[in-house]
This record gives C-alpha cells, sequence and structure tokens, in this order.
C-alpha cells in the first residue's frame, strides 16, 4: 500500500521539466514577458505543497506582480513555462547564473 504523495520541498527538488518550466526566475528578480508586454517582479516561486495551496494541480507556482502596463501592481499566481525566445530577465547576469546552476546551457530556455 502506498502513502502520501511526497511533494518537492525546494526548487532543486524539483524534475528538470519544472525547473526549465521555472527558468532563469527566482524571488526579488525582474522580467519582461515578451506575451503580456510588461515588466513584472517575481515574489515567490512556490513548490510542493505551497504550489498546490494556489493551484491545486500543479507542483510549481510562481508569484508575481505587474510594475507596468494596464495592470500595475496586480499580484498573479500561475505555472507558466519560461519562454526563452520570448520572455527576457531584466538582469541578464541573474538568467546566466540560474541557468547554469540548472544546468541547462544550450537548451530553449536559454
Amino acid at each position: 500500500m502506498n502513502g502520501p504523495r511526497e511533494y518537492p520541498a525546494t526548487v532543486d527538488e524539483l524534475p528538470e521539466i519544472d525547473r526549465a518550466a521555472i527558468g532563469p526566475r527566482v524571488p526579488g528578480g525582474r522580467y519582461r514577458s515578451g506575451y503580456w508586454g510588461v515588466t513584472y517582479r517575481v515574489d515567490a516561486v512556490l513548490v510542493g505543497h505551497a504550489a498546490r495551496k494556489e493551484i491545486p494541480w500543479s507542483d510549481l507556482a510562481i508569484v508575481e506582480t505587474d510594475l507596468d502596463g494596464p495592470n500595475a501592481g496586480q499580484r498573479r499566481v500561475h505555472c507558466t513555462a519560461w519562454n526563452g525566445k520570448r520572455d527576457r530577465p531584466l538582469d541578464p547576469r541573474q538568467y546566466r547564473a540560474r541557468v547554469a546552476r540548472l544546468g541547462m546551457a544550450g537548451r530553449s530556455t536559454a
């Protein structure tokens, strides 16, 4: 008989596909959404039980606040994957450090 499901407690415990979906996003980081055309700040990257409180079917959740655009100041929670072709960090050093740490250099998220 199986016990309760074990959920990841940290980003590093997530499967590679989920870490790639988070991409370079870290709390406090500022990014430009190519889809929405707004700048936003990541307030939290939630995983496991914390993520499932926000999005019951996801092991990860990104909490962010729009910094400009029509909904400046709006808080949003989602699990949309990072798209390296359309999204970009406002501090590229942050992006390179995160990609290097996750060993994702040369992948489509870069």
